[in-house]
Formats: C-alpha cells, sequence, structure tokens
C-alpha cells in the first residue's frame, strides 16, 4: 500500500489518493522501439557500421595493400595490421576517461552531440590521406576516430540501457546487434554501387574515388546523434524527483557469490579476461579475412564487398536465432552451443582448398561466433549498477585494444607463413578465451526473471511497504532466481 499522498503526476499519469498508479511506460517490446532513444541510437549505431565499412572497410584494407606492395614494402599485410593497431592503442588510451565521463555526467546526450566535432575533424583528415596516399595523415585521423569512436561506443549503449526497461533489455541489445550488422552489411553494398561506378579492380585512382564518395555517409550518423534526448526525469510515489539518469539496481540472482567473490564482480571479471583473450585471436584474423580472399582466390573488390555484406546478414539472422534460442534453452547455453560450433569450423575452414566448400564454411563460422554477443553483453548488464555502465564499456574496450594490437601479430604472421596459419592461432587462442567464460554456465540463470515491481517496470523509482512483495509479472519465468553455484 502507498502512503496517503495528494494527486500527483508520474511521467505524465495522474495518480489519486488510494489509486494504483497506472503508468505510461512501454507494456511489449513493441512500445519499447518506439521510444526516441531508442529508435535514434539504434538508428546511429546501423548508420555508424555503413559508415565503417563503405569507407574503413575491406576495400579500405585492400586500399592499403596495395598502396603498401606499390611502395616497395616486404611486409604490406604488417603494414595494415599496424593502422588497426593504432587505432586500438588510440581507444584504450581514452577508454577508461571517457568511460568515468560518460557516469559522472547527467547529460549524456550532450556528450554525443559534442562528438560531432571530432567527427568531423577526422574524417576530413582520413579522406585527405587515402586520395594523397600519405600514410602518417592517415594515422593521425585514424586516432582521432579512435577518440570519437571510443565516446559513442562508451555513451550510446549506457544511454540506451539507461532509456530501456530491465526486462525488455535482452530484446533491444539482440536487436541493436541485429541493426548494427545490417549496417555491417548495407557498407559493403554500397561499395558494390560504387566500385561498377568507377571499376572493378584494385586501381588505387579507382579505390580513392569509392572510398572518397563513402565518407558522405558521416553525415547521417551526425544527422541523428541531434535527436537524442536525456532520460526523463524519475518520480516517485511521494511526490520527489530522482535523476535524469534511471536508479536501476543488479539483477538478484547476481546479489549471491561464488568462489568467494560476489556474483555482480564475477561474471564481469570472468567476461572481461575472456574478452581480452578473445580479442588476441580475433584481432589476428578478422581484417585479413577480405584479403585473404583477395590474394588467394583473386578476388576483385566487388566479389570482396558482396561476400562480406552476406557475411554480415548471416550474422544478423543467427543473432535472432540466438535470441529465439535463449528464451527456451538460456541466453549462457546458448553460447556454450554456438562458440565450440564455430570454433571447429574455423579449424575446417584452415583445412579446406575447394572455394565452393570455404565460403558456406567461413559464413556458418562468423554467423556463429558473432551471433552471441548481445546475450553476453545482457547478461553483463543485468550484474552491473546504471551509475558503473559507463566504465564497463569503457573495460569492454580493453578487448577491443587486443583486437586492434593483434592485427599487427596476424599481418606480420600473414608475412612470415601464410594467412592460414594465423586463423590456426586465432582458433587456439579462442578456445582459451571460452574456458574463462565457462563458470558462468553454471552461475546465470537459464531464465531471465523479472526482479521489479510492477509500477518500476517503466524506470520509475518506485516506494513500497515492507508488506507489499515485488511482483513477478505474468508470463516471466517460474523459476527461482537463486544462481546454481558450482561446487
Amino acid at each position: 500500500m502507498m502512503a496517503p499522498a495528494a494527486a500527483r503526476t508520474i511521467e505524465g499519469c495522474e495518480v489519486a489518493d488510494g489509486q494504483a498508479a497506472e503508468t505510461s511506460g512501454p507494456k511489449t517490446v513493441a512500445d519499447v522501439f518506439k521510444l526516441r532513444n531508442v529508435m535514434f541510437i539504434l538508428l546511429a549505431q546501423c548508420l555508424n557500421m555503413v559508415f565503417a565499412q563503405s569507407a574503413l572497410g575491406p576495400i579500405f584494407d585492400g586500399w592499403l595493400l596495395v598502396m603498401a606492395k606499390r611502395s616497395g614494402r616486404s611486409d604490406p599485410n604488417f603494414i595494415v595490421g599496424t593502422v588497426e593497431t593504432v587505432r586500438g592503442v588510440t581507444m584504450l588510451i581514452v577508454a577508461i576517461p571517457l568511460g568515468i565521463i560518460t557516469d559522472k555526467c547527467s547529460t549524456r546526450a550532450n556528450l554525443l552531440r559534442w562528438n560531432v566535432v571530432p567527427m568531423v575533424v577526422s574524417s576530413v583528415l582520413l579522406l585527405v590521406a587515402i586520395l594523397s596516399d600519405c600514410l602518417w595523415l592517415l594515422y593521425v585521423g585514424l586516432c582521432l576516430y579512435g577518440v570519437w569512436n571510443q565516446m559513442l561506443i562508451s555513451t550510446a549503449d549506457v544511454l540506451l540501457a539507461d532509456s530501456v526497461p530491465r526486462q525488455f533489455l535482452t530484446d533491444v541489445m539482440a536487436a541493436k546487434g541485429t541493426i548494427s550488422l545490417i549496417g555491417t552489411s548495407t557498407g559493403p553494398a554500397l561499395q558494390c554501387i560504387l566500385i561498377l561506378i568507377f571499376g572493378n579492380s584494385w586501381n588505387a585512382n579507382d579505390l580513392h574515388a569509392a572510398l572518397g564518395l563513402s565518407f558522405l555517409t558521416i553525415i547521417p550518423v551526425i544527422m541523428t546523434l541531434c535527436f537524442l534526448e536525456e532520460p526523463q526525469l524519475q518520480a516517485t510515489v511521494d511526490g520527489s524527483q530522482a535523476s535524469s539518469s534511471p536508479a536501476r539496481t543488479i539483477k538478484s540472482w547476481a546479489e549471491g557469490s561464488c568462489l568467494g567473490l560476489p556474483i555482480k564482480w564475477f561474471i564481469p571479471i570472468l567476461f572481461q579476461i575472456a574478452g581480452l583473450i578473445s580479442g588476441v585471436g580475433s584481432g589476428m584474423t578478422v581484417r585479413f579475412f577480405p584479403l585473404f580472399f583477395q590474394t588467394d582466390y583473386a578476388f576483385k573488390p566487388f566479389w570482396i564487398n558482396l561476400l562480406m555484406g552476406f557475411y554480415t546478414l548471416c550474422i544478423a539472422c543467427m543473432v535472432q536465432v540466438a535470441k529465439s534460442l535463449s528464451k527456451r534453452i538460456g541466453r549462457m547455453q546458448v553460447w556454450a552451443v554456438f562458440m565450440p560450433t564455430g570454433i571447429v569450423c574455423l579449424v575446417i575452414f584452415v583445412s579446406l582448398r575447394n572455394l565452393w566448400f570455404v565460403i558456406p564454411v567461413f559464413l556458418l563460422r562468423g554467423a556463429l561466433m558473432n551471433s552471441t554477443a548481445p546475450l553476453m553483453q545482457a547478461v553483463l548488464f543485468d550484474c552491473v549498477d546504471s551509475k558503473y555502465r559507463g566504465r564497463l564499456n569503457a573495460l569492454s574496450s580493453l578487448f577491443r585494444f587486443t583486437w586492434c594490437g593483434s592485427a599487427a601479430m596476424g599481418g606480420w604472421l600473414a608475412d612470415r607463413q601464410d594467412y592460414r596459419a594465423s586463423f590456426l592461432w586465432t582458433a587456439g587462442i579462442q578456445a582459451v578465451a571460452g574456458l574463462f567464460r565457462l563458470p558462468a554456465l553454471f552461475v546465470v540463470p537459464r531464465f531471465e526473471v523479472n526482479d521489479v515491481p510492477a509500477l518500476s517496470e517503466p524506470l520509475h523509482d518506485v516506494r513500497e511497504s515492507a508488506s507489499s512483495p515485488p511482483q513477478i509479472q505474468s508470463g516471466a519465468a517460474e523459476l527461482s532466481p537463486k544462481p546454481v553455484i558450482p561446487k
């Protein structure tokens, strides 16, 4: 029962004395996707991936390889790797400071709007560097690109999570992953059109034209960020206002302990260690898949873009399969099936030579290995309070650093041996990384349980009397949220 008080308004809904509050927040997943921040953050993520994959994607790597070979370098793949390493080092340096700024700042939408300045400057520098084949200017532009991209990563995800009721977070994160992958596939599709116009060859002048026009795709990203808003002020039933950042707590199952550590620390620590190790393996491989097909199978730019576009579409489809399957068998259980199968596919991929077998295995491996990322992010957010999520995203940037940093190692290995040797190392490293995430299989509940009272679901901070226990929403899994602790 709520304490008697004068009529008051919560998110536009009047609550009279002795009456239950009927909130105006989202009741279904469809309602969540109508929220302003959800729509524009997902759109910004999609458009940013279009920019990254059209201007700095497979054709950009192909141009780097051509430029390095034309300049007489004996280690062209190493040059491709070092360019990626520069971006990764920059993101590592700024990750923690930007994460702290994100957590401390109550106007996160404004942070993203100010981020437009380095976005414009870096795009101009990168465009000039590509058109003039200037490597040092390319490094400068990529450093600045790393700064604004890290800010977008650190802040947009936190703003998105703070704008969504907890019970819908897994659905939104899965949708974010799918939409980002659609953008990732749209970028190569756009490049296909430009290549057909300017020439389907690895000629530097043709590549300049296709890459140069691709930089125009940064404009809609900038425009989308201007429509973001701060999460609405919270209202409590006693009429006071909470801060503009939702005071959302961790899931009840994360309040326990495992192996002497609180689960809310245990899971993030495991995931960060696994991410660091996995990033080393992935970085040695992912940037070199297009170059592998370019070098070993003589793929032209059009076919490289077509393959990589279809690759990301396969991942996007598998994300939805993983999300649907997680509701039947559990999030960590889906990961436990998909990850080992993906590693086996990579080993098979290395041993194959016939192109008609190589491509299907390549597509299946990529779909399996990348489709569970949104599920894992939702598990992490279940364990971390809203006020620490910026720092969590900053720590996750260490994964992106090892991913980028190991690209130089993968390039060196490709120059000394071949691409397949680098791919085989990746399979082994990712298997080790999986071992660190394995304990979470026994800690994270198979099914999500709604831990919040019905009135607080749309991000309201509601005070209830001790005699009024939280109500579990109908339709939620009727399982105890208490985790199974391994012995």
